[in-house]
């Protein structure tokens, strides 16, 4: 996320008055994961520019099969599922 534009979130929220404790939980945990996010964005980031490309390369293969596998299985019990 670019720093102005998180700079512009957070003006907005305060300067909208709401409290943290005032907020549901599912604000909290949207805020939460967009700020952790950002952190987690930057380690692999970093991680990955000094990973040779061939590592690389099979990591990506290797969640794209997990992927593929996972969406046929759910497409096997979403069949099943309509089919009852």
């Amino acid at each position: 996320m670019d720093e102005k534009l998180f700079a512009a979130l957070i003006k907005d929220y305060k300067e909208s008055g709401t409290k943290l404790s005032e907020v549901s939980m599912g604000e909290k945990a949207a805020l939460i994961a967009s700020v952790t996010g950002i952190f987690g964005v930057l380690a692999a980031y970093y991680i990955v520019k000094s990973m040779p490309v061939n590592i690389l390369t099979y990591i990506v293969a290797v969640v794209l099969i997990y992927m593929a596998i996972s969406f046929m299985i759910s497409n096997k019990k979403d069949r099943e599922n309509n089919a009852k």
